[in-house]
């Protein structure tokens, strides 16, 4: 915990975290409580994990105006970045420069120690794009079938997180307003398994 302060980190919190304790009740990652073991095997929340930006290979950003759609796997902050081709952290970007960030809070490996939200998909809120000191809120941890929709501040509109499964990783799809119908003509042989979908916007900007 105070190591993550050296090196930038502010608190992960949960619910109102000016008061009383809660600027350290997110406890899925090491900014949250301090706990008197000399071995606690937890990482950082999504928010965390995208300041520090070791997973900046595998990080995706969805914006009202660019990438509006994502569909498909969310890897563990435990797998190695280098050996994969799906996102760990994704960015859910605002204009207002207060942001979400989401992961998938495997516990395994050197995340074996999570306290909270174990194995399931955690979206939190920081400030400053994510990019620097700033405490972060915990606001959602969804399990298999569970969603979550954020306030209309993607230029009038929301976000739409929705967990499919949860396995060795979790299978997701975040939308921007309204989600597309996806039409897939059905075949004859099976196919393999569909990659990550990603849509942007249309040339006028409309959904």
């Amino acid at each position: 915990h105070e190591i993550g302060h050296n090196i930038g980190l502010g608190h992960s919190g949960e619910g109102d975290i000016s008061v009383g304790t809660n600027q350290y009740q997110d406890q899925s990652g090491n900014m949250g409580f301090s706990y008197s073991q000399d071995d606690t095997y937890m990482c950082f929340n999504s928010a965390k994990s995208w300041q520090l930006g070791w997973y900046s290979t595998n990080a995706i950003t969805i914006d009202a105006g660019g990438v509006r759609v994502y569909e498909g796997d969310v890897a563990g902050v435990i797998e190695d970045p280098s050996t994969m081709n799906v996102p760990q952290v994704i960015k859910l970007n605002t204009p207002i420069g207060d942001d979400f960030f989401l992961n998938f809070n495997l516990k395994s490996g050197f995340n074996n120690g999570t306290k909270e939200g174990a194995n399931q998909v955690m979206i939190t809120k920081t400030g400053r794009e994510g990019n620097f000191y700033s405490p972060s809120v915990l606001l959602a941890k969804l399990s298999a079938g569970g969603s979550w929709t954020s306030d209309s501040v993607f230029n009038g509109e929301d976000v739409t997180v929705t967990v499919n499964s949860i396995g060795a990783r979790a299978n997701i799809k975040i939308c921007v307003g309204t989600c597309p119908v996806m039409t897939v003509s059905p075949t004859v042989s099976p196919s393999a398994s569909p990659a990550p979908t990603l849509i942007s916007s249309s040339p006028t900007g409309n959904p």
